[in-house]
């Protein structure tokens, strides 16, 4: 019996329930406790101006986020019953499937999000320096989306492979080196947006490349 199969059949749903329930929520806290740090850093160091700039792109981030989310969850969904069916097969081609799925529609965020960001963030109405400082800030992440989505995607697939403590130490781990990265590259050696922008796509490939190494040799 593997791990998973341990974890899913032997304990009883209220159990089960806090061992899954109790990890995420500390997942979510800390990557909260990110997002504020992460707003401090760039609104002590870098100035006003930029922090209204990352406010103002979250919004179309969030999105995508949201969007490639969506898809992990309902496959996540999809590939338990069929793992609990013991219909392997079928699971590891639900999973492949979702996966290239979630890569492709990235992959056009991004391209989407670099060529209209301009147009885009004109319509949001904010001023000429603030449009500027996001413009630049959106067009990183979009070069990198493909990576970060796959990143929040990951998440929900390492849970049904019954690594629940795992999900939840990568998502603790993430979210303090990017604090980290956040001080050193804003606060210490002082890079602004770019610093930001490199801390955020330094933790999502350390972190989509250990989600997807687990779950290969689940």
């Amino acid at each position: 019996m593997t791990p998973h199969e341990q974890l899913y059949t032997t304990q009883s749903p209220t159990r089960l329930f806090f061992r899954c329930a109790l990890p995420s929520m500390l997942s979510m806290a800390m990557t909260a406790l990110y997002t504020v740090a992460d707003g401090f850093f760039v609104g002590h160091f870098i100035g006003m101006e930029a922090l209204a700039a990352v406010n103002l792109v979250m919004p179309p981030i969030m999105m995508s986020f949201a969007l490639s989310d969506m898809l992990a969850v309902g496959s996540s969904v999809q590939i338990a019953i069929r793992l609990g069916e013991k219909k392997e097969r079928e699971a590891s081609r639900i999973f492949s499937v979702c996966t290239l799925l979630i890569i492709g529609i990235a992959c056009l965020i991004g391209l989407a999000g670099y060529t209209l960001a301009q147009p885009l963030l004109r319509l949001m109405g904010a001023d000429p320096t603030v449009t500027g400082l996001a413009v630049k800030y959106l067009r990183i992440y979009a070069l990198f989306a493909p990576v970060i989505t796959v990143f929040f995607a990951v998440d929900n697939y390492l849970r049904i492979c019954g690594k629940i403590r795992y999900s939840m130490g990568l998502n603790v781990g993430i979210s303090l080196l990017n604090i980290l990265l956040d001080c050193l590259f804003v606060g210490v050696l002082h890079w602004g947006g770019r610093g930001c922008s490199s801390s955020l796509l330094s933790e999502s490939g350390i972190g989509h490349s250990a989600g997807l190494c687990a779950i290969f040799k689940a």
